[in-house]
């Protein structure tokens, strides 16, 4: 069995998603497989059994295998591709929302699930620090969360800004652009240089909490990596992030839904005053007690990760 994996490869979280199926496809067939990465801008690429195409379309390379799948992040999804969903062999869809917004333009949409792969479980954690995920990605601009921690400085809320946690942003400033104002910088920390794997885990590790106010997911691997690590999570309430279990997670409100304008799905704007309402929560006297103690938020109990359920039998039928 040949199979050519197609995509730009060009993010952790689109390496992840090559790494799960090399393992999964390499689980069921056996000795019996060669699998290559081809990147997607090439104009031809060898010839295979199956193509699958991770993200990104490239219509020219469909000639060159018996079979061609895509398994797409709506995000990133033009509209200008529509015309192509339909010759494709099947469409391999991660969550429910993309199973919807596919199923208008392919009879053959199937619904996989997904997956990602676990971070080390760190049960001691330090719940005065957070994590913000936001990395290389524009839709998850952590402005609504910045604007919370404004507004709390200057409404004086209850005196809970010096009990709010530390904000540890990772991210790339040539792709995410925010503003910090001077009155809550004591507060954020920034990381503008590429973190190894292992210094963003050791941050992982250590941070109680792990913040992601995305406008829009395909999936967000880096959330599933937090809770796996033991974070309790504040999320935004796009549908991806509400089909983890909502009784393990805090939701924050929409402020207005728009639709995306150049690729498939919308976009939700987080209410930054439902973040204030949030970290209220977060800070009251009960859970300042339970954080002195070195314990997990119990209003946020962590669970363990949906495990991926995937039949390879049914999905490639060859």
């Amino acid at each position: 069995m040949r199979i050519n994996l197609i995509g730009n490869f060009n993010s952790r979280g689109l390496i992840q998603d090559s790494q799960i199926l090399r393992g999964l496809l390499s689980n069921f067939y056996g000795e019996n497989l060669e699998i290559r990465r081809v990147q997607h801008i090439l104009p031809e690429c060898p010839q295979a059994e199956l193509n699958i195409f991770l993200e990104v379309i490239n219509p020219a390379l469909f000639i060159f295998a018996s079979k061609n799948i895509y398994l797409p992040n709506i995000e990133w999804t033009y509209k200008t591709w529509i015309p192509y969903l339909k010759e494709f062999d099947e469409i391999w869809v991660k969550t429910l929302e993309a199973q919807e917004i596919f199923s208008e333009y392919s009879s053959n949409v199937k619904f996989l699930g997904w997956t990602s792969i676990d971070k080390e479980f760190k049960e001691k954690k330090n719940y005065f620090k957070a994590i913000v995920l936001v990395g290389k990605n524009m839709y998850r601009n952590p402005k609504p969360l910045l604007k919370a921690y404004y507004d709390i400085y200057h409404n004086e809320v209850a005196n809970l800004y010096k009990l709010l946690p530390e904000l540890h942003i990772p991210y790339n400033p040539q792709e995410v652009e925010f503003f910090i104002p001077d009155e809550i910088k004591s507060k954020v920390f920034l990381y503008k240089e590429h973190l190894s794997e292992k210094e963003y885990d050791d941050l992982l590790h250590e941070c109680g909490l792990a913040i992601c106010l995305s406008a829009t997911e395909g999936f967000c691997h880096c959330v599933n990596e937090a809770l796996s690590a033991g974070c309790n999570l504040l999320l935004s309430p796009i549908k991806p992030f509400k089909e983890l279990d909502s009784q393990d997670i805090l939701y924050t409100s929409e402020f207005q839904v728009l639709d995306n304008p150049d690729c498939l799905g919308t976009f939700i704007d987080t209410n930054s005053k439902s973040v204030i309402e949030l970290l209220i929560t977060l800070g009251s006297s009960e859970v300042r007690e339970i954080y002195s103690d070195g314990c997990a938020l119990t209003l946020i109990p962590v669970s363990l990760m949906a495990l991926l359920t995937l039949s390879i039998s049914y999905c490639i039928n060859l």
